[in-house]
């Protein structure tokens, strides 16, 4: 209806009833403008993102991106986190991907993904942990509407379809290659959910957000103060994992692996459980470069870290060498 009030002749308006004409002008002047998210350029995020809080409305999707770096940063893991090794099975398969795989389209991106989460997966029950495909996010705020459709999400339960948005905390996109405007498409996704975790009332709205081209992984967490970071992984070696705030209040039994999502072949005995079960955070994708994990800062490829979930329990990340 929108679109066939646009359309109206202007005369025929003016002519059928000033009362009409009133009121269509009313209608028009209320409508906000909607985005894409997928064509949004970095102007059109920041013009959302960069919204001061104290001065707007809690409808308005206001970040800090202060910290938003397209130098990227990268951080490091304390020294005395545990180390770990791949599972057999990811490592075959992910050579196999990169042996026989052309790195030139999304379906090969893709392709990284799914080894992924297939190795996560395997080694916790589904109702532990949710993995969305395309799923449409959107926010509305004062002047515009946000909307897309990000390809990839990790969370805990199911909801309603006016509650999925609140139990996501990772978001992730598969590319072909990489561009400026990716980072802002990954940024607004992760802060539509970010804010619809904190109308939800959720003491912890970290969202992690990844890109991947099957080579590069650049990281977008946003802490609970609204702040944005971004890091690149490039090679196996350096895959960072964000580790920062005390996740004490999500998560049941969510196991979300750093970096590549690399796990432990087999069954932990209880003895090693117990060393390694040290804390709480949620992770975040990653493929042959690398996987995004629990908190706001941290890096360094071959260590993990594990903090924990009070709320619903335990979160364990397990990250390889």
């Amino acid at each position: 209806w929108e679109a066939r009030i646009n359309k109206l002749d202007e005369e025929k308006i003016n002519a059928a009833d000033p009362e009409l004409k009133a009121i269509l002008s009313k209608i028009r002047s209320d409508q906000k403008l909607s985005l894409r998210t997928r064509k949004c350029t970095e102007t059109h995020i920041k013009d959302i993102l960069l919204l001061d809080t104290s001065r707007v409305s809690k409808s308005s999707l206001s970040l800090d991106t202060s910290r938003v770096s397209k130098s990227f940063l990268s951080w490091k893991l304390p020294e005395d986190v545990v180390e770990h090794k791949a599972s057999r099975w990811f490592k075959k398969a992910i050579r196999l991907v990169d042996k026989s795989w052309k790195k030139n389209s999304e379906s090969t991106t893709r392709t990284h993904i799914y080894v992924i989460l297939l190795d996560v997966l395997k080694h916790k029950k589904s109702e532990k942990i949710a993995c969305w495909g395309e799923v449409e996010l959107t926010w509305t705020g004062d002047t515009k509407i946000l909307t897309g459709y990000s390809d990839y999400f990790l969370g805990y339960g199911v909801g309603t379809s006016d509650e999925y948005m609140r139990t996501m905390l990772v978001c992730g996109e598969a590319k072909c290659y990489l561009a400026p405007t990716h980072i802002s498409q990954i940024v607004a996704y992760c802060g539509v959910i970010h804010k619809e975790r904190n109308l939800a009332g959720r003491q912890n709205s970290t969202v992690y957000g990844f890109v991947n081209n099957s080579a590069a992984w650049p990281f977008v967490p946003i802490n609970n103060k609204s702040k944005v970071r971004t890091s690149l992984v490039v090679s196996e070696e350096d895959a960072p994992t964000w580790l920062s705030d005390q996740r004490k209040n999500e998560l049941n039994n969510f196991i979300i692996v750093v970096e590549r999502f690399q796990t432990i072949e087999g069954e932990e005995s209880r003895e090693g459980r117990g060393r390694r079960l040290r804390g709480g955070g949620g992770g975040g994708g990653g493929g042959g470069g690398g996987g995004g994990g629990g908190g706001g800062e941290g890096g360094g490829g071959g260590r993990r870290r594990d903090q924990s979930c009070a709320e619903h329990g335990q979160t364990q990340h397990i990250v390889p060498r």
